[in-house]
C-alpha cells in the first residue's frame, strides 16, 4: 500500500517513526510554552501586588527610587488617591484690592511682612499688605504644602510607617528640626505610626520625623517629594516660591512670599483631608506600636496631641475673643533668619466669610517674639476684617 499508514487485515495501524518524532516535539513545545506563561503571569502578579502587606514605603524599607508623579509604592492593591483636591475656583493667584490698605511703618505692625486675603466665591483678594511680595523664608508654614501634596496622594491612611535611625539623625543634625518623639531614646528606632498619625503630627506639632516618613511613603524620599511640592506650586500658578525640603528648615533657596503662602493655604482648604486636619482643634491620640506603659507592660502606650500649635496657650483658643472673626485654622513657623511666622484662617462670625492672614516677623535679635506676633495678627483681624 502507498498511503502514510498501512493496516493489516485485522485493522491494526502502523505509525511510522517520523510521525512519532513530530508528535513528541509538538508536545514538548506546548509544555514549555505553558510553563513560560505561568512564570510570567506569576511574576507580574508579585510585582503589582506582592508588596501590599507592608503598604507603601513606611513598612520598614525605604524605596530608593525617585518618582515625581505619585506614590512609589502604594498600600495593598489600591493605587487610586482617596482625597483628590476638588478645585473651587478658576485661579488661586491673589489679586490686590483697589482699596488695599498698605501698612508702611512699624507703628502699626512691627512684623516685616503680612497680607490679609478675603476669600470670595471665586476670588482671592488682598485687602491689607505690608511687603506681601518680598522674599520670605517660610519655615514650618512650608508644611501646609507638605500636607497638601501628601493628602492628594494618600491611598491608605492605615499604612504603618517605620521610624528609622536616619530619620532621627536628620532631626539631631538639623538646625531647628524638632519632633514630638524623644529622639534621644535609642528604642525609638522601629516604632511605627500610621499615615494618618503622621499627617496629624505634621499639622499639630510640626513634626520633622513625620514629614520624612510621609516623604518616604509618597515619593520614596525627600528629594523626590520636594519635586512634587514645586510642581504643585507651579500648578497653582506660583512664581516666587521654591522648596528644597519638606520640613521648612532654613535654606537660602527655600523661599516664598506672604501672598503665595496664602495661595497655598487657599488651595489646601479645597482638599478634603488637608482641610479636616488643618481645621481640627480636637485632641488626636494614637497608640504606640512598640512601647508599653510602665504600670501595665501588656498595655500599649497612647500618644496624645492635645491641640495644634496655632490654637493653644495664649494664641487663638476658645479663651481668645476677637471682635468680628474666629480663627479656625493655621500653621506656625520659626527660623532665625526671618523670625516667627503664622498663616491663619479666620471666619466671620456674622456671614461666614473666610480670611487668610500670613505674617512673618523679623530676624533673631529684633525683639519680636511669638506673643507680639500673635497680638499683631489679632490687630489685623480686629481692624480690617468685617
Amino acid at each position: 500500500m502507498n498511503g502514510r499508514n498501512s493496516s493489516d487485515s485485522n485493522g491494526t495501524v502502523e505509525i511510522k517513526g517520523s510521525f512519532v518524532v513530530i508528535l513528541i516535539s509538538t508536545l514538548v513545545l506546548l509544555v514549555g510554552l505553558t510553563v513560560s506563561l505561568f512564570i510570567v503571569m506569576n511574576y507580574e502578579s508579585n510585582s503589582s501586588g506582592g508588596r501590599g502587606d507592608s503598604g507603601g514605603n513606611g513598612g520598614g524599607s525605604k524605596s530608593t527610587s525617585s518618582q515625581t508623579d505619585g506614590p512609589s509604592v502604594t498600600a495593598g492593591l489600591n493605587t487610586t488617591p482617596l482625597f483628590p483636591t476638588k478645585e473651587s475656583r478658576t485661579s488661586y493667584k491673589i489679586s490686590t484690592s483697589d482699596n488695599v490698605t498698605k501698612l508702611t511703618d512699624d507703628s502699626q505692625i512691627k512684623s516685616n511682612n503680612t497680607i490679609l486675603v478675603e476669600v470670595g466665591n471665586n476670588s482671592l483678594v488682598s485687602t491689607v499688605e505690608k511687603n506681601a511680595d518680598a522674599k520670605i523664608y517660610p519655615a514650618s508654614m512650608t508644611k501646609v504644602m507638605t500636607l497638601l501634596v501628601a493628602c492628594e496622594r494618600v491611598t491608605d491612611l492605615d499604612t504603618l510607617l517605620t521610624i528609622e535611625s536616619e530619620h532621627i539623625d536628620y532631626v539631631v543634625k538639623s538646625n531647628g528640626g524638632s519632633s514630638f518623639f524623644g529622639v534621644g531614646d535609642p528604642d525609638l528606632v522601629g516604632e511605627k505610626i500610621s499615615v494618618k498619625d503622621a499627617l496629624y503630627l505634621i499639622s499639630y506639632k510640626s513634626d520633622t520625623i513625620a514629614c520624612l516618613l510621609i516623604a518616604d511613603y509618597i515619593a520614596g524620599g525627600q528629594d523626590a517629594f520636594v519635586q512634587l511640592m514645586n510642581q504643585k506650586a507651579k500648578d497653582i500658578g506660583l512664581t516666587q516660591t521654591n522648596f528644597v525640603n519638606c520640613t521648612g528648615l532654613y535654606n537660602e533657596n527655600h523661599y516664598s512670599t506672604c501672598r503665595e503662602i496664602a495661595s497655598i493655604m487657599a488651595y489646601a482648604m479645597d482638599n478634603e483631608l488637608a482641610n479636616s486636619i488643618l481645621f481640627s482643634i480636637e485632641t488626636y491620640s494614637f497608640k504606640s506600636d512598640k512601647f508599653y506603659t510602665a504600670k501595665d507592660p501588656t498595655k500599649k502606650l497612647t500618644y496624645y496631641l492635645t491641640y495644634p500649635d496655632w490654637y493653644g496657650s495664649d494664641r487663638f483658643n476658645q479663651k481668645t475673643v476677637l471682635d468680628n472673626v474666629t480663627v479656625v485654622a493655621g500653621k506656625t513657623g520659626y527660623v532665625e533668619e526671618s523670625g516667627v511666622s503664622l498663616v491663619s484662617v479666620a471666619k466671620d462670625k456674622s456671614d461666614g466669610t473666610l480670611y487668610i492672614n500670613v505674617i512673618v516677623g523679623q530676624p533673631k535679635g529684633s525683639g519680636l517674639n511669638e506673643a507680639i506676633s500673635t497680638n499683631e495678627v489679632k490687630f489685623i483681624y480686629n481692624t480690617y476684617a468685617k
